[in-house]
């Protein structure tokens, strides 16, 4: 057997082991790794070797957990093993164990090539960081290292870049300092959101110990040394000279007019000719934006005419002729208006142009005014125009002056080729068109200014707790114009003309005296001016309660005013919907209220609320102060439902000062004004006949709609634009009586009052109508004639005081009743008796209680005809053919009744 070799059986194989080791030569067993027990292959020190070895260096896997070792850890990657423990290195090391520690020691030591520098592992490969770091890298490995060494260099490059980016940080903010010292324009402030108070229950503090809070917490209400903010510098009266910048208008609208031949020669109804009436269309635009006081600027194109003004005739001037600007961009004006009727007088040119060069002149004079720039379309095909009209968002309006065109039942092929080419080009550019007639009814009729509706933001409260952020729209109040009447001066009305008002104290006449002795006043003025000038410093407003005058100073007023906290719309409860009357809407419009569109929480929760008080009925009462100066008023919110959107509507409700009481009683309560069937029978007729349910069905067949006072316009605003369009062309001339077409849309429907004829005959067949006279006036006419009587058949003087006790009590009835003639007449007739002899003494008793018993003059009663001189004339010892001649007329007039 050889040295070093095994023998095996059919199983056994002979395996070389080391010849320098403890084991050579020894048999060994081979164990196979399929034995069941786990890896069970050993590895040597020096190499490979699939051994069974008895030492204690190579462990092989306990058959069990129990059999493993405490103190050898479990750990395939660690090299060391065991003997990395002091402990197990002092009980003694075998052979192969020394082996292998002296290898693993070995190893520790470094190869002279080592460590090897790997450059990718510490690359930066951020490539911003890369770029701000290359010029430093390159000064570093260029100059620094190479001239100051590795160390040195290193630390030059670290900190120069910091000191250099320190220093333009400092030279930055001394200029700032320096140069921008902030004031009250360019202060940058911030906004300083501080905590919710820690103290609670505020206001119990405040009511029970007054000033407490105060005292806590001092809050210095007047410093002394302060910053200003250049406060103290004025600069409201400052030139600065004309603005800079152009105005560019919110929006700009060019009209393009043909004044060709073929619109002169063409005459529409009651023989107009078309091109003034195309005018009239131009100048109902403007006289629209005249009184909608709308900032837009206007533009007139004239095409087809004999010379070429316009912008773009200087570049092209064979292919831009015909077209002139007559009118460059500028607000509506009545001398836009009256230079439109010098147009029918220019000359024409002899044959048309194409009217996509009239759009392009458009196109580049809006471009001009907009963008402040040139922007020249080439070609003069269609696409290219569209796509100009498209990029720089404008609208075009075609109106057509052959009204059979614009009939949607007209067929294709009936159409002339150049208006299948006009209507293609306006569908490609999603314009409007209509035929004349048309534009002149939508234009025939002034517009209001336009108002943009801002939204009023609050918060509706639920007391203390819920709070739900919510927007309020303006939906519905009465038109005012915003133009006010002012004085002018009759002969130039744009000279300006100031109101100066005078305060004048009255004085007795011995100040008057002592006045005009000392020089004050004149002896002329004190005849004409009874009465002393006071500055407007020295008054103050009062109030008048009966006969005693209360003055209010300035601070007294600000005082006595209401001042909330803050506007607020807080909830004071809910209430059924039927509670809610008619009469009870007393504010001066109508608002929608939102939740806040930038709070989705807030949308949710809102829109939750409109849905529970439908569904429930219910209409919620609110507290509502719009600032902090307004008087709180009460309202209340009714929840509408939309297919497109949910609100509530806001109305303001009176308060008990606004109620006015009406006593009147039930018409049931009258045994005359008792009802029949047949007349209850007549006014449902009426009413059925006159329903315009019925009407506005039929109407919105045949495309006409159903009446809504929504569009209507006021005629009284329509007759006043027109009288004032009227006045500022023609000063002179007398002004128009109202048309009655302005009346057409506020008088009944002719059908529906032939419609109505048989109901009209029914009612006036069941409520006859009788004349009845005024019972107070028969009244006072009796009465009259009672005082006559007392006075005429009285034997010396036994009716006289019944007498002057009726007149006591009917002069202030015929004042009231506005009846001064039937007193009047007492009077006139017992002046009379005088003449004739009789009731003296009546007379002078009448006379000398004139204060209180006599005529009744223009100052007490309108309608009366006596002024207080006749007064002073009546009651002279003369008496006045005229008087004796009334008194004889009615005494003829008696009789005969």
């Amino acid at each position: 057997m050889d040295k070093g070799k095994k023998p095996t059986g059919s199983s056994d194989e002979v395996l070389n082991t080391p010849a320098d080791t403890a084991t050579a030569g020894k048999p060994l067993k081979i164990v196979s790794s399929s034995s069941g027990h786990g890896p069970k292959k050993s590895y040597g020190p020096w190499e490979l070797s699939f051994t069974d070895t008895p030492n204690s260096f190579f462990y092989r896997p306990p058959e069990s957990s129990s059999d493993a070792p405490s103190h050898i850890p479990s750990n395939p990657m660690n090299l060391e093993l065991h003997m990395k423990d002091e402990r197990s290195r002092v009980v003694g090391l075998t052979p192969e164990e020394i082996e292998w520690r002296k290898k693993w020691v070995l190893d520790q030591k470094l190869h002279p090539d080592e460590p090897v520098y790997v450059e990718s592992a510490v690359m930066h490969l951020n490539p911003i960081r890369r770029l701000y770091r290359y010029p430093w890298d390159s000064l570093e490995r260029k100059v620094l290292i190479p001239a100051l060494g590795l160390k040195k260099g290193h630390s030059v490059r670290i900190v120069v870049p910091k000191i250099f980016i320190g220093m333009l940080t400092t030279l930055y903010i001394y200029y700032h300092v320096k140069y921008n010292k902030p004031n009250w324009m360019n202060r940058i402030r911030s906004y300083h959101h501080f905590p919710r108070s820690f103290i609670r229950n505020q206001d119990l503090i405040e009511r029970d110990y007054p000033g407490l809070l105060d005292k806590a917490f001092p809050i210095p209400k007047e410093p002394k040394d302060f910053y200003d903010l250049n406060f103290s510098r004025r600069v409201t009266h400052l030139d600065v000279g004309p603005p800079t910048l152009e105005y560019i208008p919110a929006e700009a609208v060019a009209i393009c007019v043909d004044i060709g031949p073929g619109m002169r020669e063409r005459t529409v109804a009651k023989g107009r000719c078309l091109l003034g009436t195309v005018l009239r269309c131009v100048q109902w635009i403007v006289q629209r934006r005249i009184f909608s006081e709308s900032k837009d600027e206007l533009a007139l194109i004239l095409y087809n005419t004999a010379d070429s003004k316009n912008p773009l005739s200087d570049i092209d001037k064979n292919k831009y002729s015909n077209i002139s600007l007559m009118n460059n961009f500028q607000v509506s004006s009545w001398e836009l208006f009256s230079s439109l009727n010098s147009i029918e007088t220019t000359s024409p040119a002899l044959h048309s142009i194409d009217f996509l060069k009239v759009l392009q002149v458009c196109i580049h004079c809006i471009d001009e005014k907009t963008f402040d720039a040139d922007i020249i379309i080439n070609k003069d095909d269609m696409d290219n125009v569209t796509k100009a009209i498209k990029q720089h968002q404008l609208e075009l309006a075609f109106i057509s002056c052959n009204n059979d065109l614009c009939v949607s039942n007209v067929e294709e092929d009936n159409y002339p080729k150049a208006w299948k080419y006009a209507k293609e080009f306006i569908t490609a550019v999603d314009g409007i068109y209509c035929n004349l007639n048309d534009a002149l009814n939508m234009l025939g009729c002034f517009q209001r200014r336009s108002i943009r509706s801002v939204p009023w933001k609050c918060n509706l409260e639920f007391g203390t707790i819920l709070q739900i952020p919510i927007c309020m729209y303006l939906k519905c109040k009465c038109y005012k114009l915003n133009q006010t009447w002012k004085w002018a001066f009759a002969e130039n009305p744009y000279v300006d003309v100031k109101l100066e008002r005078a305060y004048v104290k009255s004085c007795d006449d011995e100040d008057e005296l002592l006045l005009s002795n000392e020089g004050i006043i004149s002896s002329t003025a004190s005849k004409i001016w009874s009465g002393i000038e006071v500055d407007s410093s020295y008054l103050v407003k009062a109030f008048r309660f009966g006969s005693s005058v209360v003055p209010l100073n300035k601070f007294d007023l600000n005082e006595a005013k209401y001042k909330d906290r803050e506007k607020c719309l807080k909830v004071l409860g809910f209430f059924d919907r039927c509670m809610l009357k008619q009469w009870h809407f007393a504010g001066d419009g109508t608002h929608f209220v939102f939740g806040d569109p930038k709070s989705a929480a807030a949308c949710q929760a809102f829109s939750a609320l409109i849905h529970s008080c439908k569904s429930n009925s219910k209409v919620i009462l609110v507290r509502y102060a719009y600032n902090v100066a307004s008087n709180p008023k009460i309202g209340v919110l009714i929840p509408l439902l939309k297919d497109t959107y949910e609100c509530f509507v806001f109305v303001i409700l009176p308060f008990q000062e606004d109620l006015v009481i009406v006593d009147q009683k039930s018409i049931g309560e009258f045994e005359k004004c008792h009802v029949t069937d047949e007349q209850l029978d007549a006014v449902d007729k009426l009413i059925d006949a006159m329903n315009m349910t019925d009407l506005s069905s039929s109407a919105s067949s045949s495309g006409d709609g159903i009446f809504k006072w929504s569009k209507v316009k006021n005629p009284y605003y329509q007759n006043l634009f027109r009288c004032m369009t009227f006045r500022a062309l023609q000063p002179k001339e007398k002004l128009p009586v109202l048309r009655d077409d302005l009346l057409e849309n506020v008088q009944p429907n002719v059908a529906l009052l032939d419609n109505a004829k048989n109901a009209f005959d029914l009612m006036r067949k069941n409520f006859i109508l009788e004349k009845v006279e005024n019972a107070k006036g028969k009244l006072c006419e009796q009465m009259k004639n009672v005082i006559l009587a007392f006075v005429q058949e009285s034997n010396d003087d036994v009716f006289y005081d019944k007498a002057l006790h009726c007149c006591a009590v009917l002069r202030p009835v015929c004042i009231k009743q506005s009846l001064p003639d039937l007193y009047n007449t007492i009077l006139r007739q017992a002046k009379c008796e005088l003449v004739l002899g009789k009731q003296k003494n009546f007379w002078l008793l009448l006379k000398n209680k004139k204060d209180s018993l006599g005529l009744i003059t223009v100052d007490e009663c309108q309608s009366s005809s006596i002024s207080p001189e006749d007064v002073v004339s009546f009651y002279s010892e003369e008496v006045s053919d005229e008087i004796v001649l009334s008194f004889w007329e009615l005494r003829v007039n008696h009789a005969f009744q």
